[in-house]
């Protein structure tokens, strides 16, 4: 997944999509592009406010990510 800002506007690009799409907030975490096939992100935050994982739902599959603390 990309992402890009420009004039106050996030877009993201998922492989396999032909072009990128808006993102627009649902909450403080969550977020969904209705340009791309539904696509949701939600950012998860741990005891810190710190952000340690990603989730990503498209089309019907689901993914988590989880930060590598080092």
């Amino acid at each position: 997944m990309k992402h890009s800002v420009a004039n106050g506007e996030v877009r993201v690009g998922v492989a396999g999509t032909p072009r990128d799409g808006q993102v627009l907030p649902l909450s403080a975490s969550r977020f969904v592009s209705p340009d791309i096939n539904g696509l949701q992100v939600e950012f998860h935050r741990d005891a810190r406010g710190q952000v340690d994982a990603l989730s990503v739902v498209h089309g019907g599959g689901r993914a988590r990510y989880v930060r590598k603390r080092t």
